[in-house]
Parts: C-alpha cells; structure tokens; sequence
C-alpha cells in the first residue's frame, strides 16, 4: 500500500514545491509557469511570489487544496474527498473547468476513491486529469506522470495487470530520463511495478525492483521514514509469497513499529502492516501468534460497545 504522496504535498508552487525563484529556473522548468504564475506571469525580486490579481486568489485556493492533501496523508479519506470537492467547487468559480489547477484536485481526489475502493469513480476522475495534463502540459510533464502513476495503481487494484504494466512501463521511461532514476515520482512507480509483478507472479522481478527502492529510500530518507517503510511492508509481502517466513517476518515488524510510531495506530498504512503480520503467522502455521497480534488491532466503535 502506499503511503503519502508526497508528489502532492505542495508549497507556494504547485509543480516544483519551490517559492523562491523564477519558474525558469525551477526543477522542473518553464512548465511551473503553467500553474503559478500570474495574469502578466511577473514575480516580486523577494521571494518570486506571484504578483498581480490573482495572486489571493490562488493563494487561497493552493491553501484549500493543501488541507486535502493533508488529509489524504492521514488516511483520513472521507475527510480528503470532502476538502477536494469542495475545493474543486471553488476552483471551477474562480478559474474555470479547464484550468491546470483541477488537475491536481483530480488526482488527490481521484486518490481518495481509489484507496477507499471506488474504482469506478477513481477512473473517471483519472481520465479527465490525464486528459488536462497531456492536453496543457503535455505528456512528459512531472503532474501528468503522476496522473498516469495513480492509474496504473489503480489498474492494479482491478486486476488489469497488462494495462497497469503498460502504464507504469511508459511513466518510468519518462521519469528515469526527466526526473533521474532516484527521484522520489520515479521511486514511487519502481515500488507500484515491483507491487504488480508481485501480483503477476514474476518474484524474481519484484524481488529486484524492490531491493532497489528500499536500499535508495533508506539511504536517502532514513529507514524509519514513511516511504522506507512502505518498501519494507511491501517487499514483506513477496517474501511471504515465496514462502521465506523469517524475512517477510522480520520486515513485518520494522515496518508495523515504524509506521505506529509515524503514522499512529488507526492509519490505514499501520492497519495494513498489522493484517500483513497476522497474515504472514496464519500462512506460516503459527496461530498463536497470529492471534496475538490480532488482539492488537484497534478496536472498532461497533466492537467497543
């Protein structure tokens, strides 16, 4: 499963997370200025701020947008849906259907449905943002990359391996060679193409795509950082599928602690770790332990009362 998207936790600039300077001279180039900058596309000598009239405007609308974000990373998904929709409301009043902006509220949003089992939905909201990126910033820009890796994963969900393989195979083409292979967009799909080929079957595959991501996700975030963590509770499950117990065993409790400690004991990602746990002993035949753990599943309102 994953977890925070950090590719959508935005700052002033909605494209490169940066506020400090021109968009030409941002990470990701003049395509910042498609988003960011203002009606006469002029930046203030301090901070390169917007200026102009819409700058409020965008300000407040990039504030809303951010409290979804948030959400989002909490696992708090109905909480997420309801900020982005409403954001959304205000974005279509304030810049129209067809601005860029949308495009980020479709992929938070179209995220929200995904992690809470609305495919249908979650797709329809993917296509349209795919169709606004490819359209306005075009195929190999960094925000429509990220539509396509959120399809893929949620071709995954559906069981449409060899649509999700196609997708995640041309995102990674793009982001190895825009982005560079340890980018943190680029990192993301490796780890959502090790978790299809898990699906697949194809374990040799996997086993290499996710030593890869969790060896560059530990030296360079930390092993106790949320996304490290996703890598162990992943790379756990295809250890547990090939039947190696004491690996999968021992990532599985790395990663239930960490993401209790990160995320806290009701996040979706730290429910996941702790089912995956209760999974691996019930496979390995050691019930005992299975139940063990299971008593240390949060309990639900309907099982307090």
């Amino acid at each position: 499963g994953a977890t925070m998207d950090h590719s959508l936790a935005t700052g002033s600039c909605a494209s490169c997370h940066e506020d400090d300077r021109p968009s030409s001279q941002h990470p990701q180039g003049p395509d910042c200025a498609n988003c960011h900058t203002s009606d006469d596309g002029s930046w203030s000598a301090s901070k390169g701020r917007r200026q102009g009239r819409g700058q409020e405007r965008l300000d407040t609308l990039q504030a809303m947008l951010n409290l979804g974000l948030f959400y989002l990373a909490q696992g708090r998904y109905e909480d997420a849906e309801s900020s982005f929709v409403q954001t959304q409301d205000a974005t279509r009043r304030e810049l129209g259907g067809t601005h860029v902006f949308n495009l980020h509220l479709m992929r938070g949003l179209g995220t929200a449905y995904l992690n809470e089992g609305r495919y249908d939905e979650a797709k329809r909201l993917l296509d349209e943002a795919y169709e606004i990126g490819s359209r306005i910033l075009g195929e190999e820009n960094w925000a429509t990359l990220e539509v396509m890796n959120v399809q893929a994963r949620l071709c995954t969900a559906q069981g449409r391996y060899a649509e999700a393989e196609r997708l995640y195979l041309k995102t990674l083409d793009t982001q190895r060679r825009v982005l560079g292979r340890e980018h943190p967009h680029t990192l993301a799909s490796i780890n959502g193409l090790a978790v299809l080929r898990t699906k697949q079957r194809r374990y040799e595959d996997a086993r290499h795509l996710f030593h890869y991501v969790l060896e560059t996700r530990r030296n360079k975030l930390g092993a106790d950082h949320p996304d490290t963590l996703e890598s162990k509770n992943d790379l756990a499950v295809l250890y547990r599928e090939q039947g190696c117990h004491d690996d999968a065993e021992q990532l599985l409790l790395e990663a239930v602690k960490g993401r209790r400690l990160k995320l806290g004991d009701t996040h979706p990602h730290t429910l996941d770790s702790l089912n995956q746990i209760i999974d691996l002993y019930e496979t390995w035949d050691k019930p005992e332990e299975a139940e063990k753990w299971r008593d240390k599943l949060p309990q639900t309102d309907s099982e307090q009362e």
